[in-house]
């Protein structure tokens, strides 16, 4: 005390505040040494003392926070002191923790505790107060006065969790929900694209590809079933279109059809060969049928043959080409034959050109097979190939052997030159 007398933190003689509150603290201290002092001196001497109030240690509360609905982080000791500070062995007796506010209560807890060398050890102590506020416990005990209150500050939920209010507890958020605040009063949803399987989550989980969440508040992601792919946000499983398919589930995109295959159809889990006599189309999603003059005799194609000269197709569809028949040719368009002109023929299948017919032979209709030979009696012939009229008859004096004409004949003489005319005359010029 003389100490803080010669204290430089005076005014005119009068103590500071600052002053006031260490000459106070000071003061305590000398007095609790004092009794401490005097108790120590009555145990020595044999002298009996009695309970004298209760003195609570929790040191946790110093940088902890009590969570609602569960016990408190550290056992609390509560002490039997006599009336010199000291903890009282003999005190024996129960210690009850009464709890103070409408709003507070023990649940689930020890209530009470008995004294042992004078100390009662609550090791499941706890309550149910709203979190974020300050709670209070009295302990009192028949054997001695009650301890000051102890204020315990209850933890805010945290994130993951909500705040119960009817419970007065903090309650872990359920699969499909999250939380990422202090103090949340209620979870958030997932968002469409977004599940948690897990409770007291901070955030969801973005759904891989090949699957979806639609719904806010998925607890999982569904699979993306064969046939369909997952969106880019994975908010839907979306059908493949037509000319695409897809033949395994949880895919982030579909597959194209191979030439010669189609997907008809939406959704589509495997592609369809076209059948011979079509083609598949650019884009995959129809068959084309070949076009008359044009053929294909395999399945899976992706186009048509054009039939060779000499043969053709009429209708669409032709899984093969029909061949020109003796008597014609082939056309250029392959969608028909022409018949062989008069002067031809063609005696074989699929011919290109028809024939003329040779020296000696004749034809006069078309579309035919063979050339006919002109005939010897009388003697005639043709004067060139490919002869589309009669046979010219030989006159006398003509030397005409197998069917073809070879002059006058020795012996035979004319004044006039003999001039061969398509119409089989001999004329003389004037």
């Amino acid at each position: 005390l003389s100490n803080l007398a010669s204290d430089h933190s005076y005014v005119d003689g009068i103590p500071t505040e600052a002053n006031l509150d260490a000459l106070h603290s000071s003061s305590d201290k000398l007095r609790r040494h004092g009794r401490q002092l005097q108790g120590g001196l009555a145990v020595l001497l044999g002298i009996s003392s009695a309970p004298d109030r209760l003195v609570w240690e929790a040191s946790w509360l110093n940088d902890q926070a009590a969570t609602s609905g569960t016990f408190f982080p550290n056992i609390t000791l509560v002490h039997a002191y006599d009336v010199y500070n000291n903890t009282l062995p003999t005190a024996v007796g129960q210690v009850t923790a009464v709890i103070e506010g409408t709003n507070v209560k023990c649940d689930l807890c020890s209530s009470s505790a008995t004294l042992v060398n004078g100390v009662a050890t609550f090791s499941t102590l706890g309550l149910i107060a709203l979190p974020g506020s300050t709670a209070r416990i009295v302990f009192q005990s028949s054997v001695a006065s009650s301890s000051v209150p102890m204020d315990v500050n209850m933890k805010l939920c945290q994130p993951g969790e909500y705040l119960d209010p009817i419970a007065k507890m903090c309650r872990d958020c359920a699969a499909g929900t999250f939380s990422n605040i202090v103090g949340a009063s209620a979870c958030t949803n997932c968002p469409p694209g977004t599940a948690t399987a897990m409770t007291k989550m901070t955030q969801c989980t973005a759904c891989p590809s090949g699957h979806e969440a639609p719904q806010a508040g998925s607890a999982q992601c569904s699979v993306c079933a064969e046939g369909a792919y997952s969106s880019e946000d994975g908010t839907s499983c979306l059908l493949c279109d037509l000319g695409k398919f897809q033949d395994a589930a949880a895919q982030s995109a579909c597959k194209n059809c191979a030439d010669g295959s189609i997907a008809p159809g939406m959704g589509s889990q495997a592609c369809q060969q076209c059948a011979p006599g079509s083609y598949s189309e650019p884009d995959h999603r129809a068959c084309a049928s070949c076009t008359p003059g044009s053929y294909q005799d395999k399945a899976g194609q992706d186009s048509c043959s054009i039939c060779p000269l000499g043969a053709y197709t009429l209708d669409a569809g032709a899984v093969i080409c029909q061949q020109c028949a003796p008597g014609t040719r082939g056309n250029s368009s392959r969608q028909g034959c022409i018949d062989c002109e008069p002067g031809t023929s063609s005696a074989l299948f699929a011919v290109t050109e028809c024939t003329p017919c040779p020296l000696g032979t004749h034809q006069t209709v078309g579309g035919q097979q063979g050339c006919n030979r002109c005939p010897t009696t009388p003697a005639t012939y043709t004067p060139r190939v490919g002869w589309s009229k009669k046979c010219i008859t030989c006159h006398p004096g003509a030397n005409c052997t197998y069917q073809q004409f070879f002059g006058v004949k020795r012996g035979w003489w004319s004044y006039r030159s003999l001039t061969i005319m398509d119409g089989g005359e001999i004329l003389s010029p004037d």
